[in-house]
């Protein structure tokens, strides 16, 4: 989903594979690799990363319409790294989420520097999605439809691996775009084993695919399902900031 230059991108990814299930908070450092030039006295080409911002994503209990619920909490903050002014750019995710995967409520944020540039509740139904836009203090309404209904939505929850075992090895979901109201097409892969090392520590697991709007993620869960990389492109990546210690 793209809201500015260089842009956020919200958690979920574990969401997206095991279902929701109570999480608490789970940062992921955003980085770029970076390559210094060699200077006038022939040193050689440095590469570093640098820090450009974060995701994160969480899971709770909560209650709506007297019955008990998932609350999902996405977040996602970027700054360019080569301007120390730059404040950066800021999108939230609230989604409260039925025991049976039917999505009732979302609410995203889009923020900039100056402040909350546009708020969007997204009401699901079975059919349609009642949609009420906040921006620069104006308040909108619209109505999506969806051709084959809201299913597609529901479906970004469902889990593909249960009890460590795959159970749907590859899904098709959609999400909502809060900048330009469409629906984007999304899908997930069970991809192959990993064996090696992440913050220089040995680490193993299952790596998936996820794709949103055409753009992949390839993500790392070690073999206690715990989330540890995202890689964006060549060049960028998500990744802890310790390794979990506990199962």
């Amino acid at each position: 989903m793209i809201f500015a230059r260089p842009e956020p991108v919200l958690g979920g990814q574990k969401q997206i594979i095991l279902g929701l299930e109570a999480a608490p908070p789970l940062v992921l450092s955003y980085f770029t690799w970076r390559r210094s030039k060699p200077n006038e006295f022939g040193s050689s080409t440095n590469e570093y990363t640098q820090r450009m911002g974060y995701l994160s994503a969480a899971v709770k209990s909560d209650v709506m319409n007297n019955s008990r619920v998932w609350r999902f909490e996405a977040e996602g903050h970027t700054k360019d790294p080569l301007k120390e002014s730059d404040l950066g750019v800021a999108a939230t995710e609230t989604t409260w989420v039925a025991k049976d995967g039917h999505i009732l409520r979302q609410v995203f944020e889009v923020q900039t520097p100056k402040g909350v540039a546009r708020t969007v509740e997204a009401i699901y139904g079975t059919k349609t999605v009642e949609l009420t836009i906040t921006e620069n203090g104006q308040e909108r309404t619209a109505t999506l439809y969806p051709t084959e209904g809201c299913q597609s939505f529901f479906d970004r929850f469902k889990p593909m691996v249960v009890d460590g075992k795959v159970v749907l090895k590859d899904k098709k979901f959609s999400i909502l775009d809060p900048q330009t109201l469409g629906i984007v097409s999304c899908s997930a892969t069970v991809g192959g084993r990993f064996n090696g090392k992440i913050l220089l520590e040995p680490a193993k697991g299952t790596t998936y695919d996820i794709t949103l709007g055409g753009k992949r993620q390839h993500v790392y869960l070690d073999e206690r399902n715990h989330l540890l990389q995202i890689d964006i492109t060549e060049d960028t990546f998500f990744q802890v900031d310790a390794l979990p210690t506990e199962g």
